[in-house]
């Protein structure tokens, strides 16, 4: 018996595994605050300048990329992947951000 038809079917099961509801929706995209003190899952603090952190959510895969208030956690910009395509506004990075 020919067991060829396995391969496409192993091939699903890995590709569906990656895409199940136990990791759909694990990165928290914040709308006006991103809390410091616990990044969401997938998220890394990169830099400070001055009262500004830089936030990587996984820009490298077209994730977001925030400039967060240290004092207030307020988000003051929205930048990377999509975000940065259509009709968002931000700077990136924003004018407050005054380091090399």
């Amino acid at each position: 018996m020919n067991k060829l038809y396995l391969i496409p079917l192993i091939a699903f099961a890995f590709i569906s595994a990656g895409c199940s509801s136990s990791t759909v929706g694990k990165i928290v995209q914040p709308d006006e605050y991103f809390d410091l003190e616990n990044p969401a899952q997938g998220c890394a603090i990169k830099e400070t300048c001055g009262d500004l952190v830089s936030v990587d959510c996984g820009i490298a895969a077209d994730g977001p990329f925030y400039y967060v208030e240290k004092s207030t956690n307020k988000i003051v910009s929205d930048c990377g992947g999509f975000r940065m395509a259509g009709e968002n506004t931000d700077v990136c990075p924003p004018e407050e951000w005054t380091c090399e």
